[in-house]
């Protein structure tokens, strides 16, 4: 932008006329009326509230470049921006998204943790299922299974980082079963556990503990 320089154009601005009743501007037509008169007052107000937003943020004015409206407003969002502030439990600001493992941590106070990282700790479909203990290397499991006469298998919904983890069980008190020998738990592997001595059709409810991978 920059202020009009023509030959006759004058140094000061002009004292506006007194206030009139606010309009609109109107076409002139072939036979009738004649449009509306664009005076200097109008043109001067005009020029000068766009130079006033260079003004302000100290942009030069210019003939040849189109983007000193732009700049101008560009520095004056940018200037006056608040400076960003850590967030904290006790002052709004900006935080760090944590991620997966800076969530299962628990340590980081200065990180935002998202319904996507709490995600992560959990996992899981129907009665199966695992949560992650926030702040400890360990993992907690769930399954129900269906005994069998020979025996029978249950796979955890997620792996432990080794068959270094403990099972408990349960079985339903209303359906009063003969399990012949003592029922007993065998870890197979990382992902596996098997279930002997337990009644026919039997729901077993397991849930282990260790460490997650």
């Amino acid at each position: 932008m920059y202020r009009i320089d023509t030959s006759d154009s004058v140094a000061s601005k002009p004292t506006p006329a007194a206030l009139g009743t606010e309009g609109y501007f109107k076409d002139g037509v072939a036979a009738g009326a004649d449009g509306t008169v664009v005076d200097a007052d109008f043109m001067n107000m005009v020029q000068e509230v766009i130079i006033a937003v260079l003004d302000d943020q100290s942009i030069a004015h210019s003939k040849t470049d189109v983007t000193t409206l732009v700049q101008a407003i560009a520095a004056k969002i940018a200037n006056e921006a608040p400076p960003e502030v850590q967030a904290t439990t006790t002052v709004s600001g900006v935080a760090e998204t944590a991620t997966d493992a800076e969530a299962q941590a628990g340590t980081a106070a200065d990180k935002m943790v998202t319904p996507d990282n709490l995600g992560s700790q959990f996992g899981g479909t129907g009665q199966d299922g695992y949560f992650r203990i926030i702040g400890t290397p360990f993992l907690v499991q769930f399954v129900v299974a269906i005994a069998q006469p020979a025996g029978a298998t249950a796979t955890w919904a997620t792996s432990f980082a080794s068959t270094t983890y403990t099972v408990s069980w349960a079985v339903a008190l209303n359906t009063p079963q003969d399990h012949g020998d003592k029922p007993f738990i065998e870890i197979v592997d990382v992902d596996t556990v098997a279930f002997h001595n337990f009644g026919n059709d039997e729901p077993v409810h397991l849930i282990a503990i260790g460490v997650a991978p």
